[in-house]
């Protein structure tokens, strides 16, 4: 069950108003044999490969730990270097990654297939991954393989980088937190990584209060946002055989009281949440150095959310995952035949006395006057995943893959469902490529709309269906441009049931539907000393919202329009100057056009409640943000240097709008906004 308790926050709060291509096998001889300082963000990147990845398929990016590093705008925090990508979208400051159109709930992501309980600490800020302990990012924005099940948005699979025993490590300090990291050798075929990150400023800051001259609400923090993460990657190898242990951890929480709210009478007092999850998995790598490779992942993984809600209310949540991953790849003249199975068992015990938690989809998200229910129950869940694939190389100019991935699940009415893939790659020479891909993904609902009285526990696999299309050019080997149109339905989505039998209501119904069409364009020029990145991203899509309305209406998370264009040029061994210019269009958001008079069933007071028009048909004013970032580094010994960044954020100062909200009687309009010119300054001794 995917869960943000982060989210949940920030519709609660809502109303108030916040102050203003070359590759290389992959095996793990490559993965940590070779040193880390061969490759450089300013020369052709030499990608490493999974065993099921197909070179030139639309929908897929690569990105090293050296090119994340070096972009402006991510703070050392190299899967923040995602959201600079063609494809993906994020609205305002907050984390949420869109992918493609799809919701973040709809997009996996793993650390080569092991699962994540969530990806960003506070809606973004930073990655719960360690950077020392990544190796590259795949992004699979469609049209991606059978490999990957229960999603049917996008893949963030990240390559971690598995300790090499040289004994280093690095110490890295922050505005907001820091972190460390060491390498150790244990024996000479075993090694182990230690990393780990904590926030900081809640050791400085408390009571901090957030109000507005417009409306009575106001919002006390009374535990600031807290965060930490740790990472461990055990290894040992022998032979052909790897085998390790790999553990990642984090939790957020935080403290609010909330008082004079009089647009959500109940949504006064004490607002508790914390997060977190610890994910561990034992794994052997197999390679013959030949024809055959093979991943085999045991996985546990633990995750929480503690949500005490004002007068009484509470979520808490526990979920257990487990199950086994394996993946074989065999190789037999002009084939590349994948199987795999995966064996997933999802427990989650649950004691909730709360509202039906709001979503970003919900067009009213106040509490005052919602069904209050009580669960104590635990949601069980099996899921078998069998797929096999072949990847078919025709010709020196064609190649094929195809495959189809059968799911089966003794949950209610999920039972089983069938997914076919394939795509074509056409290469008629070293200038052009042209590559197609086509197929249906799926995956089961949000744990939550599973429940009986807050949602239906007969709700069945909600689906997708990709068409996705590319053509690259290379200019020459430093330059290349590459165009990519797609097409996506959605079918069976799980939304609100809004039949007239109230008698009968099952909350969420699996009718909704949907659709999105876009394009995404990537310009890269490299040379020895500079780097130039930009991409561009369209996007129009729509979703049902309600089971008795077949209206399609704009979809919370469509950004029409983003560009991003990165200069990075490096003077010397030493400095180097970045800038990034973004450029989005304002979220779409749903207008008030009048209130109403509504009575607190519990003070029985009346207050003024808005009425809403369509939903998300309007929308916030265009994003436009100029980073600028310096970085130096300096050599002190054979084994030790210092690295320092300074970067402006926002040096224009533009006012980019966060949200609207509305004073008490919704007669005058409240624009919020982000910050403004943001410095950041950070520094790594490495040793």
């Amino acid at each position: 069950m995917k869960h943000n308790i982060f989210m949940t926050l920030i519709i609660f709060l809502l109303p108030l108003h916040a102050v203003s291509e070359d590759n290389t096998t992959q095996n793990f001889e490559k993965l940590t044999v070779e040193g880390k300082d061969e490759r450089d963000a300013f020369s052709v990147q030499d990608y490493i490969k999974s065993q099921t990845f197909l070179q030139d398929a639309p929908s897929q990016r690569q990105l090293s730990i050296e090119e994340a590093m070096d972009l402006p705008g991510v703070q050392g925090d190299p899967v923040k270097a995602v959201k600079l990508l063609a494809g993906v979208t994020s609205t305002g400051s907050s984390g949420e990654l869109i992918i493609h159109a799809s919701k973040p709930s709809e997009t996996l992501s793993t650390i080569n297939y092991l699962p994540l309980g969530y990806l960003f600490h506070m809606q973004g800020l930073h990655s719960v991954i360690s950077p020392e302990a990544t190796e590259q990012l795949n992004i699979y924005l469609g049209g991606f393989d059978n490999s990957y099940n229960n999603a049917m948005g996008g893949v963030l699979d990240i390559t971690p980088k598995y300790p090499m025993g040289d004994n280093s490590g690095h110490i890295h300090i922050g505005i907001f937190d820091s972190s460390f990291g060491f390498d150790a050798k244990i024996t000479d075929d075993t090694s182990i990584y230690i990393g780990g990150r904590r926030s900081y400023f809640d050791l400085f800051v408390d009571d901090l209060t957030f109000s507005s001259d417009d409306n009575n609400a106001s919002a006390t923090l009374t535990q600031f946002p807290r965060y930490w993460d740790g990472t461990l990657l055990l290894t040992h190898r022998a032979g052909n055989h790897q085998f390790s242990l790999e553990s990642i951890g984090a939790q957020d929480s935080l403290g609010i009281v909330i008082d004079g709210n009089v647009q959500d009478p109940q949504a006064n007092g004490d607002l508790d949440i914390a997060q977190g999850f610890i994910s561990n998995g034992l794994r052997w790598l197999y390679d013959n150095g030949d024809n055959y490779q093979s991943n085999t992942l045991l996985y546990y993984m633990y995750s929480y959310a503690r949500l005490n809600l004002f007068a009484g209310q509470k979520v808490n949540i526990d979920q257990h995952d487990s199950g086994i991953k394996h993946i074989s790849t065999f190789e037999h003249k002009k084939h590349k035949i994948s199987t795999g199975i995966y064996l997933d068992h999802f427990v989650t015990p649950l004691d909730i006395n709360a509202s039906q938690e709001p979503s970003p989809d919900d067009i009213n998200t106040t509490i005052t006057g919602a069904t209050i229910a009580q669960i104590n129950e635990t949601l069980r869940i099996n899921l078998a995943t069998f797929f096999v694939q072949d990847v078919y190389t025709l010709s020196d100019a064609w190649t094929l893959r195809y495959g189809v991935s059968y799911v089966l699940s003794d949950y209610q009415q999920l039972t089983n469902n069938l997914d076919p893939r394939a795509a074509i790659i056409y290469r008629p020479n070293d200038r052009h490529k042209l590559s197609f891909a086509a197929g249906q993904y799926s995956q089961t609902p949000q744990g939550s709309r599973l429940l009986q009285d807050i949602g239906n526990p007969d709700l069945s696999f909600e689906k997708s269906n990709h068409l996705t299309l590319s053509y690259a050019y290379n200019f020459s080997d430093d330059s290349s441009i590459e165009i990519e149109p797609y097409y996506k339905t959605f079918e069976n989505l799980a939304v609100s049931d809004t039949s007239n039998d109230a008698n009968n209501t099952k909350n969420y119904l699996s009718v909704g539907e949907g659709e999105a069409f876009g394009s995404d364009i990537t310009f890269k020029y490299r040379t020895d000393n500079a780097y130039i990145l930009a991409t561009y991203t369209y996007v129009d899509t729509t979703r049902q919202l309600y089971s008795a309305d077949p209206t399609l209406y704009t979809f919370y998370g469509e950004i029409p329009h983003t560009l991003n264009v990165i200069g990075s040029y490096k003077f010397n061994d030493r400095w180097s100057l970045s800038t990034l210019v973004k450029y989005q269009s304002g979220k779409p958001y749903t207008p008030v056009i009048g209130t109403t008079t509504a009575t607190d069933p519990v003070t029985l007071l009346t207050y003024t409640a808005p009425l809403y028009g369509e939903p998300f048909s309007q929308s916030l004013n265009d994003y436009f943000s100029l980073n600028v970032k310096v970085s130096y580094k300096r050599k002190t010994s054979l084994h030790t240097s210092w690295e320092y960044s300074f970067e402006v954020m926002n040096a224009t100062n533009h006012k980019n709008e966060l949200g609207i909200s509305y004073n008490d009687d919704y007669t005058k309009e409240i624009r919020s906004y982000d910050l403004g010119i943001i410095p950041w300054f950070d520094v790594t001794y490495r040793f």
